[in-house]
């Protein structure tokens, strides 16, 4: 028999959102993290509320604790991304680096200023002046609870870099492989131009293997986004490969495309994460060569 969801009101929200930071409070030791726990139990409930008629309370309280639980499987990796980017941030910065810093906050703010009202002010006095929802809701004169709904829309920022990004980098890539016909060649041209593109941009670099990561809606539509166009031109490189008879016919392309993207993000992470300093662009050589060629000695 199908369930239905019950529609939550707005004004239901804003009447539980009190006692739900409350118990995200005892839960979490971060104002910040109790925050993010309530904005995304809101959120769950905007959209889809309890089946067939159970109460709205211990309905929130179990999908806050279940978030909170969630939470807290991955706090060690968030952690270290964060200590990640903190020391990138107080590295010493060279010329080059201030210069692309720079052009990625000035994208980031016109992204924002872009956004419609009061989601833009919100925005602001959120990430900008680090203020509670509770004094965001009192200085923009709305209810606490519709704070976090606006939040809903936070993750276009990231889509929109991430986006931008991808379309640039698709269209150079598609541009320099139309002159490659040889199918290694052309796998190898792919593997060094996705290090090369992120190995010349460490700022581009966190956003994509740091910020993105945050986020949760992000990694939900990632095989949504441009991501998607890049996995097939691997897949069909891998594609023409076999048909050519350079590469195996008995494996799957489209899982052999996942591990060659999914080796190339590795090694971009641990650039971005590393406290050595040592230039990215040529571990596309040493992935080709265990992509290719395989571990077993010959």
């Amino acid at each position: 028999m199908r369930t239905t969801s019950r529609a939550i009101t707005l004004e239901q929200l804003v009447a539980e959102t009190a006692w739900l930071r409350q118990l995200a409070s005892t839960l979490v030791n971060d104002r910040a993290a109790a925050e993010d726990l309530v904005h995304d139990t809101v959120l769950v409930a905007a959209e889809q509320g309890p089946r067939d008629g159970r109460p709205l309370g211990p309905w929130l309280a179990r999908v806050l604790r279940n978030r909170a639980r969630m939470s807290g499987r991955s706090a060690a990796r968030r952690s270290r991304r964060e200590r990640a980017v903190a020391e990138l941030a107080v590295a010493p910065a060279s010329p080059w680096t201030i210069v692309d810093q720079s052009e990625y906050h000035c994208l980031l703010i016109k992204l924002i200023l872009e956004l419609k009202q009061p989601l833009r002010d919100v925005v602001l006095l959120y990430y900008y002046e680090d203020l509670p929802s509770a004094a965001i809701g009192n200085r923009l004169g709305i209810a606490d609870g519709t704070v976090y709904l606006y939040f809903k829309s936070k993750d276009e920022i990231l889509h929109s870099i991430f986006d931008r990004a991808m379309a640039e980098f698709i269209a150079e890539g598609k541009k320099e492989l139309a002159s490659i016909c040889e199918p290694r060649a052309k796998l190898t041209r792919i593997a060094e131009l996705h290090l090369e593109k992120l190995g010349a941009d460490r700022n581009l670099a966190i956003v994509f293997q740091v910020e993105l990561r945050g986020s949760t809606k992000f990694m939900q539509e990632f095989s949504a986004t441009g991501f998607h166009e890049y996995l097939e031109i691997i897949r069909e490189t891998i594609e023409l490969g076999q048909k050519a008879g350079v590469f195996r016919a008995d494996i799957k392309p489209i899982v052999a495309a996942k591990i060659l993207y999914g080796s190339l993000d590795e090694m971009v992470t641990n650039w971005v994460l590393s406290k050595k300093s040592y230039p990215l662009a040529p571990m596309a050589g040493e992935v080709l060569k265990v992509f290719v060629g395989g571990v077993l000695a010959k």
